[in-house]
């Protein structure tokens, strides 16, 4: 896996503008497993052996949370506080996606990875997504940085579809994000026009298997559904583009009463810790 982004990118690094790309990738799935999965759950993100470290060299949201975040079609984002027993992550997972992020710091494969894409002044940031059911993780949306899509195990359906602007991070670029994201969600105040105008773009359509990898630019809208089957992907955001650092998106804050819930929880309702 060291020649991953010659592999990507066979003609040099990528420049901004370039399309998205689809390709397969051998071996991809032994840069993590499910029971590697299991295994950083149990020991890297709840009250364990691995807690005190990542406490220590990690920039967290808040300190009593972890890496771990529940999502559901970008309405809701629920992140774990450390005292979530394997009990309470199980009832939140029903129809969700499971997101954990920063694998490359407890993971040695991925670090191995996130060196191979890593520049100078940019560093690689890779999240695994795990799905069972078939409802969306995130709303329509796209990125600030580079993204290689790895597909380790199952599948999702994916729609990616051409930018409308420049993916430049700031107050108004969120805003037009979330004004689509809205729409696509079909709440009140939505930019539906712009939805419109997005969705008239589509570039590709189509599934992602075990072993295939999929490039996707900045600024490049992109939507992905699990298709009912069990489904493990990582992304890897990075910068293709020498000197140009990634851009970490800004750290998810919860309601008060979502931050404090572990720490109100009786000790007899925690559960075992896996």
């Amino acid at each position: 896996m060291s020649s991953l982004l010659d592999t990507v990118f066979p003609k040099g690094s990528a420049a901004p503008g370039d399309e998205p790309r689809r390709l397969t990738v051998p071996g991809l799935e032994q840069l993590l497993t499910w029971g590697d999965l299991e295994h950083i759950l149990a020991t890297s993100c709840f009250d364990g052996p691995g807690s005190a470290t990542i406490q220590k060299f990690l920039s967290l949201p808040d300190p009593g949370m972890s890496r771990v975040c529940v999502l559901t079609n970008g309405e809701a984002i629920w992140r774990a506080p450390r005292t979530t027993s394997t009990e309470e992550l199980r009832r939140r997972l029903g129809g969700s996606t499971l997101r954990v992020e920063a694998l490359e710091e407890v993971h040695p494969p991925l670090a191995g990875i996130a060196a191979t894409l890593s520049r100078p002044g940019a560093p690689v940031y890779i999240n695994a997504y795990a799905a069972w059911g078939n409802q969306k993780g995130l709303a329509l949306h796209y990125d600030y940085t580079d993204n290689l899509v790895l597909q380790l195990s199952g599948r999702k359906h994916w729609k990616i579809y051409r930018p409308t602007r420049e993916a430049v991070p700031g107050p108004a670029s969120s805003a037009y994000k979330e004004g689509i994201q809205a729409a696509a969600r079909g709440e009140a105040g939505g930019d539906a026009e712009e939805l419109r105008r997005v969705r008239s773009g589509l570039f590709w359509e189509g599934e992602l298997s075990a072993g295939d990898a999929l490039y996707v630019p900045p600024g490049w809208f992109h939507e992905v559904t699990p298709v009912g089957v069990p489904t493990l992907h990582l992304a890897c955001a990075f910068s293709a583009t020498e000197g140009e650092s990634a851009v970490v998106p800004p750290a998810i804050r919860l309601p008060d009463e979502l931050q404090t819930a572990g720490a109100n929880e009786p000790e007899h309702a925690r559960g075992e810790q896996r």
